[in-house]
């Protein structure tokens, strides 16, 4: 190649002069996969859903086939087909969207939904089994493949053991129908919300062979640089199982609500009230933000959207230098910007706390999981909420039921003597974690700040921990999980991102979660997932994915990943020959520059880059070779 580079600071400018970074990672891919991509894009819509009519389907279609995707994922519901129960059939929806799929030259994925209009589909067998046999045998050798049941595994209604028996149940029937109607037709693991290691070994423990499907399959809205983590998690359960079985990805996408949402006022208003309760002034004091990538720690540039303006200063910083982290020249960590934390790290984080430094907390139950265990997501061992001496109860805990703490908040209110703006809509996301003072020692306080649950029933979801005993700092936090992606460009630069990663890992197709967004409440993650707009008009996120396919389309060699720290890049041979190479950087400040005159740099969105030194960012840069 051409091509050779290398990263600097931003203080440096260099020339291209090596193909790998030293000290680079190079990725293999983790599941069995092809060498080259073939029909990996995918897109979910709801196609098939009476209420989409013809010329909504169309348009869905069109935008898809532009963008680049191939395949269309949606619902094929019992109702639809079985509008009057079994066994009178109404084919005139189904077959409406098979016709439109054909004429556009896309693939369907459909989604055997989990039940009947009676119950699920082990509480009404029969009727859900007919309804399977129907689909499977109108449709047979027009779809290859069936997707047995979306996420099963967040339905709260069972214990994930039961909820793991009776799927493996009916997948085995499931998977012998749709085989002995269409021999060629294979079957698709119900998209998992996440790698759940305890439903996933429960479905191995009761009766469900390999032969019951032939392609595993999860959903993650994780950052892209937080897909690894969950990849090997799901390749441990795998080998442990030895299921041999390519994996797709079928959701995975990121939300764009105009509305505040809880980050943006919880770093604006919340952290400057709760440090003037402190007496701290956040404009003369430096934030540490733990990004640790190869940890499966993230925190990209690109989220921040300002957040970090109330303070003087803020530096990223990996996992291991949080041991050193001085208090007195960096009075604020942000280390766990999730519920999860590689628990080797929380001694580190409970010195920095004991040592006088303030740890500030915004998304959830920090520390609360493990995120290195190649299980899965495990509550960590480490005790380390009490270490800290903070604690929480959770609607599905004990203390929280018997305070009839609520699993969906519809109130909320400032704490008595609080006064503050900011505000959420309950119904939009997950606030379930409620604050407590059982682990404060001697010398401890806590401030509450933001209540929510009922009028009735209601418990504090932000507030402050002021230490005077063991621990001499503070802790800031708030519980409400949330998204902090609001930007449509963040959106647009994250597309490119999650799939290279996706794809040299070893995805065999990915699924972008959602086509078009319905643009209904503005602080609801459901209403804006697309990339077009409800009026079909296109976010910047559809340039990127139509540049991304443009740049690795089906036919070329799966991406090659390298990770340097925080930088990363990829590279592939396109069918018409042509190398590409994708750069891009979660820290700031680092600068390239592409000594070749004849290779064609493109940005995230397609468009020609004349400079041929730049600064990398959250944004890929695309540089074609001659």
């Amino acid at each position: 190649m051409n091509i050779v580079f290398r990263f600097f600071s931003a203080l440096a400018v260099a020339f291209f002069l090596v193909n790998v970074p030293v000290g680079a990672q190079e990725v293999a891919p983790l599941f069995p996969c092809s060498s080259v991509l073939e029909n990996a894009y995918g897109m979910c819509s709801h196609i098939t859903r009476p209420y989409m009519d013809f010329d909504c389907r169309s348009q869905d279609l069109d935008c898809a086939r532009r963008a680049g995707a191939k395949w269309i994922r949606s619902d094929f519901d019992f109702s639809t087909v079985f509008p009057h129960g079994v066994p009178e059939a109404d084919d005139t929806v189904f077959d409406a969207v098979m016709q439109s799929c054909d004429s556009a030259g896309a693939s369907l994925l459909p989604i055997i939904v989990g039940g009947t209009d009676k119950g699920w589909a082990w509480e009404d067998a029969d009727d859900y089994m007919a309804y399977v046999e129907h689909v499977a045998q109108r449709y047979k050798g027009r779809i290859g493949h069936w997707e047995v049941i979306n996420e099963l595994n967040l339905q709260r209604r069972f214990p994930p053991y039961q909820l793991a028996r009776n799927y493996a149940s009916v997948l085995k029937r499931v998977s012998q129908i749709i085989r002995r109607t269409d021999s060629q037709a294979r079957v698709v693991f119900g998209g998992m919300g996440g790698v759940d290691s305890i439903f996933l070994t429960s479905v191995c423990g009761d009766g469900m062979t390999p032969e019951s499907f032939d392609v595993m399959n999860f959903h993650s809205y994780n950052a892209p640089e937080e897909l690894p983590v969950s990849f090997h998690r799901l390749a441990a359960i795998m080998r442990s199982q030895q299921w041999k079985k390519p994996v797709w990805l079928t959701e995975t996408g990121f939300s764009t609500p105009p509305g505040i949402g809880s980050h943006k006022g919880f770093w604006h208003e919340l952290v400057p009230y709760a440090c003037r309760r402190l007496g701290i002034n956040p404009a003369k004091s430096d934030i540490a933000v733990v990004s640790d990538p190869a940890r499966g720690v993230i925190f990209t540039t690109g989220q921040n959207d300002g957040y970090f303006d109330v303070f003087r200063k803020v530096s990223y910083i990996k996992c291991d230098e949080i041991a050193v982290l001085d208090p007195k020249k960096t009075q604020f960590l942000l280390a766990a910007y999730g519920e999860y934390f590689p628990k080797e790290f929380n001694a580190a984080v409970v010195s920095y706390v004991r040592r006088g430094g303030t740890l500030v907390c915004p998304n959830g139950v920090p520390f609360y999981y493990n995120a290195w265990t190649t299980e899965g997501y495990v509550s960590s061992p480490s005790n380390v909420h009490s270490d800290l001496h903070i604690a929480f109860a959770y609607w599905w805990n004990d203390d929280a039921k018997r305070r009839n703490l609520p699993e969906i908040p519809s109130w909320r209110a400032c704490a008595p003597g609080v006064e503050l703006t900011y505000g959420w809509d309950f119904s939009a996301g997950n606030s379930a974690r409620y604050l407590d003072t059982g682990n404060l020692r001697e010398g401890d306080e806590f401030f509450p700040l933001l209540l929510a649950g009922t009028e009735q029933h209601n418990a504090p979801v932000a507030g402050v921990y002021r230490f005077g005993s063991d621990l001499k700092g503070n802790v800031i936090i708030q519980t409400r999980i949330d998204s902090p992606v609001r930007n449509e460009n963040v959106q647009a630069q994250w597309v490119a991102r999650a799939h290279i990663i996706s794809f040299a890992y070893g995805m065999d197709k990915v699924f972008w979660y959602h086509l078009r967004a319905f643009e209904q409440n503005p602080d609801d993650w459901e209403s804006y997932y697309g990339i077009v707009h409800k009026d079909f008009s296109p976010k910047p996120a559809f340039n990127a994915y139509e540049t991304l396919v443009r740049m690795l389309p089906d036919g070329s060699t799966r991406p090659v990943l390298r990770i340097d720290g925080m930088e990363y890049s990829a590279s592939w041979v396109r069918p018409d020959k042509r190398r590409v190479k994708a750069l891009w950087s979660l820290a700031p400040g680092i600068k390239c520059s592409v000594k070749s005159r004849k290779s064609e740099l493109y940005d995230y969105m397609g468009r020609p880059m004349k400079k041929r030194t730049f600064e990398l960012g959250a944004g890929v840069v695309y540089v074609v070779e001659p």
